[in-house]
């Protein structure tokens, strides 16, 4: 799970626990407080595919507390983020199949880079 734009230890004292071919965050004491019977599959963290964890790109929460220049695309300009988000690629110049995406000095997203471009997908 850890990696340049996944850091677990910002995850607060829970568990991960598999749901069919999810992988989802449990906080502490979450079963103490639900009724009798009742399970809560909590927050997706990724997918189990070909026996690897593939993180969920929204985890913003996990993205390191700085951005790393090697593995961060930070942006400045709304309209780019916006272009991302609309599907649209953009050329990075950082190596490695994925980085994290800031607008300023906010964590928005992971995000896959194919050959130095950023992709920006939540499906």
């Amino acid at each position: 799970m850890a990696g340049p734009c996944c850091d677990p230890d910002r995850l607060p004292a829970g568990e991960a626990r598999i749901y069919g071919e999810q992988v989802r965050f449990i906080p502490a004491h979450a079963d103490l407080l639900l009724p009798q019977g009742f399970t809560w599959q909590g927050a997706l963290l990724g997918r189990m595919a070909g026996g690897r964890l593939h993180m969920a790109l929204r985890l913003h929460c996990l993205l390191p507390a700085v951005p790393d220049p090697a593995h961060s695309l930070v942006l400045d300009d709304i309209s780019d983020i916006t272009a991302l988000l609309s599907g649209q690629s953009r050329q990075t110049g950082l190596a490695g199949n994925e980085a994290a995406l800031w607008w300023r000095d906010l964590p928005l997203a992971r995000m896959m880079l194919k050959q130095g471009r950023a992709t920006l997908s939540f499906n």
